[in-house]
Parts: structure tokens; C-alpha cells; sequence
């Protein structure tokens, strides 16, 4: 695995072609989650793994007690265990014996290699970890939307007899209701006796089937249906809470998308190619992406036909996308590895797969 990352991160940066590279790589993340999760299934036989479903503890904590016990699945609040050796995997039994936090103050801890990978790459955990976001990245492979739903999108304000096919940024109505989504979900967090950490993992859903349903039919109209009929991820624009309270991060981001005025034309090519409302004329004139959307996918250093876009320290300084493209991937390695190893362990016991 080791070395896969390091060839993939010479290949990725010895070619100005990052956007082609790491929308695969992106999109084999999600492939990977899930084909876990059904192996997870088909392993355990579906009663078993619905036993396990229904005693999984849903609180952030739990005080009475010190937990100690097993899953066969890498939940959100899992992994950090794992990468601070409060975890490890048994082999023959293809699990994770960890523990449970017993206290906020030990939750938060679990919390903090989330913490850290969130405020050193801000919102391009959107477009390079996200384990879900290679799903709408997937559907919006087509080259042209057959939807524009234009009445969400700006009018573009561009030179005369200039024709903007690109994105001008979204109407201000629709930023204020993904910051609702937001707050309605912070309250919901103290609200429930449910650990919103683990919200995005599927399995968990099956604990109760107005939740399951209601999720698979928000995750088939936004995740699926409008990204391929529009070529664009509207999930990740106006829904989803982590990339809103990531996109609020962008004015301390140390990884940011800086333009060479010296060599930009305004060509508006990046304009044009930027399909995450993040690049715009505005901000070509001012010399990067200013929006809060930008997933530093790499599209606009690939359209420039001038090289005059490259990612830069704080935006200002020496241009970092080696160092950047380098640690993220790294960081993707160590979040995802925990999921190769437990389908290299099902892999030797095939024979032993119980099924549906």
C-alpha cells in the first residue's frame, strides 16, 4: 500500500493533469467503503449483522461503564481509535476490539485526528477523503448536464460578447438554507441520544427503517439523480453540514488557490471549467477562488492555459501543491488503509461467508 501511494504521488504531480488522477482515486474510496460494507453483510449473514446493527451503542459516550468490544465494521468513531492504538484488529475473527469513550472529555478526544485532518486541508477533505463524496463525483462523470437549474446559479457578469458556460457562484437564498441545515443539525446532536459522528455510516441506518428509507431516498434524489442529470455534486453545495462548516474555514486555509497575475489572461477558462461554485470572475480578478466551495480538485490548474494557477501557501507564498497533493494522500492512505486490511483478512475465509 506503501508504495502504490508513492507512485501514485509521483505520477500525480510529474503532470499538470491532477484533476484526472484524483477523480478515480476519489471515486475508489467510496467503492471501497461500500464493497466493505457488503462483504461486512455477506460475512456475518444478514440476521448476525442486524443483531450487531441493534446492540451498537448510538450515545457519544458511555459513563457507567468501560466499554470494551468488537465490530466488524470501520465506524466513524472507530478509525480514530484505531490511529491512536485504542483499537486493534483480530484476525481470526476478521473484527476490531476497541474501546468506547466513557467520558465528553475522551469522545473528544476520539475526535481529534478528525480535528487536525479537517483544519489542514479544509474543504479539499471534500473533493480527496470524503467517503461519500465519490458517489455524486461518480454520477457526475457526464460531460453536459441536461439540467441547469439555473435558478439557483448567479447571472454571470462577464466582458461584452463573452459567453460564461462556467459557474458564477450561487444565489445568496441558497447559502442561508445549507447554514440552516447546519445549525438544525448541531441541534439535533443535543437533541438526541445519537452520536452524529456515525450519521453517515449506512449500517447504521438499519437500526431503525424510517431512518434508512428517508436516507437512501435524500441519498438517491441528491447524490445520484440531480449530479447526473446536472454534472454537479448538489449534495456537497447545499446539504451537507461538514462541507458547509468547511467552506466557513477558507479564510484561514493554509492550502489555497492562488492565480499569477503576471501570467493570467483572463481567459475565464477556469471560470468555464469549475464545477464546484467556486471560481468565478470576480475571483480571477483578485487572483484565486474567494468562495468557501473550492475542494482544491486541481480542474482550474488543468484548464489554465497560461500555468498561472497552482495552490499556494495561505495564498500568498510558495506554491505547495506538491507538499499538499503529497500529504493528502498520505492522509488518505491512513484513513482508509483499516478497510483494505478487512478485506485482504475476508479474502481468507471465503469458504466461510454466511450471506443473505
Amino acid at each position: 500500500m506503501g508504495l502504490f501511494a508513492g507512485f501514485f504521488t509521483y505520477f500525480i504531480l510529474s503532470t499538470r493533469r491532477m484533476e484526472l488522477l484524483r477523480r478515480p482515486f476519489f471515486i475508489g474510496m467510496f467503492v471501497l467503503v461500500a464493497v466493505t460494507l457488503t462483504a461486512n453483510i455477506l460475512f456475518f449473514g444478514y440476521l448476525s449483522f442486524m443483531e450487531w446493527v441493534s446492540q451498537w451503542g448510538t450515545g457519544y459516550y458511555s459513563p457507567s461503564s468501560t466499554r470494551i468490544g468488537t465490530t466488524p465494521f470501520p465506524l466513524p468513531i472507530i478509525i480514530p481509535a484505531i490511529l491512536l492504538g485504542k483499537a486493534h484488529f483480530i484476525v481470526q475473527d476478521s473484527v476490531w476490539q476497541t474501546t468506547f469513550p466513557t467520558s465528553l472529555a475522551t469522545f473528544f478526544l476520539f475526535m481529534v485526528p478528525y480535528v487536525i485532518t479537517l483544519l489542514i486541508f479544509e474543504r479539499a477533505f471534500c473533493g480527496w477523503l470524503c467517503p461519500f463524496g465519490g458517489l455524486p463525483e461518480a454520477m457526475s462523470v457526464v460531460k453536459k448536464g441536461k439540467w441547469r437549474l439555473s435558478f439557483l446559479v448567479k447571472n454571470p457578469s462577464t466582458p461584452v460578447g463573452f459567453s460564461l458556460t462556467g459557474l458564477t457562484g450561487l444565489k445568496g437564498w441558497v447559502e442561508w438554507v445549507r447554514y440552516g441545515i447546519l445549525i438544525g443539525v448541531i441541534i439535533l446532536s443535543f437533541a438526541v441520544p445519537f452520536a452524529i459522528v456515525n450519521i453517515i455510516t449506512p449500517a447504521l441506518w438499519l437500526k431503525s427503517l424510517p431512518v434508512f428509507w428517508i436516507s437512501t431516498g435524500i441519498v438517491v434524489v441528491l447524490a445520484i439523480a440531480l449530479p447526473f442529470l446536472t454534472n454537479r455534486r448538489w449534495w456537497c453545495y447545499s446539504v451537507c453540514p461538514v462541507g458547509t462548516t468547511l467552506g466557513l474555514l477558507h479564510k484561514i486555509s493554509l492550502f489555497r488557490i492562488k492565480i499569477d497575475k503576471n501570467k493570467c489572461n483572463a481567459c475565464m477558462d477556469c471560470v468555464q471549467e469549475c464545477r464546484y461554485f467556486a471560481m468565478t470572475p470576480q475571483g480571477v480578478e483578485r487572483g484565486g477562488a474567494m468562495s468557501g466551495n473550492c475542494i482544491r480538485c486541481g480542474r482550474c490548474i488543468e484548464a489554465c492555459p497560461e500555468e498561472a494557477i497552482d495552490i499556494a501557501w495561505l495564498g500568498k507564498y510558495k506554491n505547495v501543491r506538491a507538499p499538499f497533493v503529497t500529504m493528502i494522500i498520505a492522509t488518505a492512505f491512513a484513513w482508509y488503509l483499516w478497510f483494505v486490511a478487512l478485506l485482504v483478512s475476508y479474502s481468507t475465509k471465503i469458504g466461510l461467508f454466511q450471506g443473505l
